[in-house]
């Protein structure tokens, strides 16, 4: 990969691996299990950041440039410039 990474995508991992260390420093000796649950509850925390950054970086629609374009209607494929029909 030739691209610099998404600074959403780093901004979460980033987070994610503040958390791991700072549970690293403060469990020494604490059974697998501990780790396990640990490192599963950071993930899970660090999850709806990452996944955001991913679907926000990955959807043309959501990019900032295309902001102002409308999507198709799905059935006939006019793009609408007013809200709903009453």
């Amino acid at each position: 990969m030739t691209q610099a990474l998404p600074a959403s995508i780093v901004a979460g991992l980033k987070a994610l691996g503040t958390a791991l260390a700072i549970w690293s420093a403060t469990h020494h000796e604490a059974p697998l299990a501990a780790h396990e649950a640990g490192v599963l509850a950071a993930v899970r925390a660090a999850l709806p950041q990452l996944l955001g950054a991913v679907v926000q970086t990955s959807t043309t629609a959501l990019a900032p440039e295309q902001a102002r374009v409308r999507q198709p209607c799905p059935r006939c494929g006019t793009r609408q410039t007013g809200g709903p029909r009453g």
